[in-house]
């Protein structure tokens, strides 16, 4: 019986190893995990060169070593943790980096230290959205989840959420996620891929996709807001959940304009409509009155001699305008 036992744990671990595909992200989930030059604890410790600046002000020098190490959850040393596609014994090859840093590097880590990150939350599990604090119900606030889990989130939709899917917004119903879709890489723009996620179905469906081609000419001088096509949106980069908890779902969606300026170009969708309310506006959303469900958003105005000024305006969820205000200084 002990050898029937231990020949399905080996099975089971062989299955959780050998199921990882290149390209895959884990989180570890233990602290001071060594990152090694080979598959196994005889190998040495990978090592971190440390930029140091010149005391001067003058430009950073190579500094000391230190041992590369991950570290439980996300947002630690190491945040980002890359499967290269190799394997050997129970150890991965890596891409282990800080995200907005980049130092890091490639080494071998034990698997038992690393788990598949969070489809969902891509294992950033909390977070803080209007003053409240926001955990992934999917993995319950750890980042990641068993292979298992992982494979049973289910899809409403034909065409199934990608893996590389990113959360952009999430509440007590639904996480909200985007993804770049393939695309020639002439266009500037990015293709973006809107979905829902229902946490209590776990079902996921795509809402649009954005079309980097859309002519842009009806929106220059736009004074009041606007009924368009989903097809009218060129890219998503920000999504902000408007509606309540019960009430069907209403996003607004910021993504850049087409100007060679720091424009934004705001619309408000439903989730079951091919329409699209696009708000006057042209540096987007700066906050939100929850009490009067008002859309505080800003735009950008010239004086005659061309220097700028900005406008402030509130909108409510169906967008029509509430109030207006010029923030002129002079």
């Amino acid at each position: 019986m002990k050898r029937i036992t231990l020949l399905f744990a080996f099975i089971v671990m062989a299955t959780v190893i050998n199921a990882q595909k290149k390209g895959d992200s884990f989180v570890c989930i233990s602290d001071g995990v060594n990152v090694r030059k080979g598959p196994g604890t005889t190998y040495p410790v990978c090592e971190l060169s440390l930029a140091v600046l010149d005391e001067s002000g003058g430009m950073p020098h190579k500094g000391e070593t230190q041992k590369q190490q991950l570290f439980k959850g996300y947002g630690t040393q190491l945040t980002h943790i890359e499967y290269l596609g190799k394997k050997e014994n129970d150890y991965l090859y890596v891409n282990c980096y800080e995200e907005v840093e980049g130092f890091g590097g490639e080494g071998w880590v034990s698997s038992k230290f690393l788990k598949p990150q969070c489809d969902v939350c891509k294992g950033n599990p909390v977070y803080i959205q209007n003053g409240k604090e926001i955990i992934c119900s999917h993995c319950k606030g750890k980042g990641y989840v068993d292979l298992e889990t992982q494979s049973k989130i289910p899809s409403n939709n034909p065409e199934r959420m990608p893996a590389s899917a990113k959360s952009v917004a999430e509440n007590e119903e639904y996480s909200i996620l985007i993804n770049e879709e393939p695309m020639p890489e002439s266009l500037d723009v990015k293709k973006i891929s809107l979905w829902v996620l229902n946490k209590k179905t776990q079902k996921s469906s795509r809402i649009f996709v954005t079309n980097p081609s859309a002519k842009s000419d009806w929106w220059y001088g736009l004074k009041q807001s606007k009924v368009v096509s989903l097809n009218d949106i060129r890219t998503i980069s920000k999504v902000c959940i408007l509606s309540w908890t019960g009430q069907p779902l209403k996003l607004l969606v910021e993504g850049k304009g087409p100007t060679q300026t720091m424009s934004l170009q705001s619309f408000i969708i439903e989730q079951n409509s091919d329409k699209a309310i696009c708000l006057p506006t042209d540096l987007g959303l700066i906050g939100l009155s929850y009490e009067n469900n008002l859309l505080i958003m800003q735009s950008d105005r010239y004086y005659e001699d061309g220097d700028h000024y900005n406008v402030i305006e509130a909108f409510d969820i169906n967008g029509k305008r509430i109030c207006k205000m010029d923030a002129k200084t002079r």
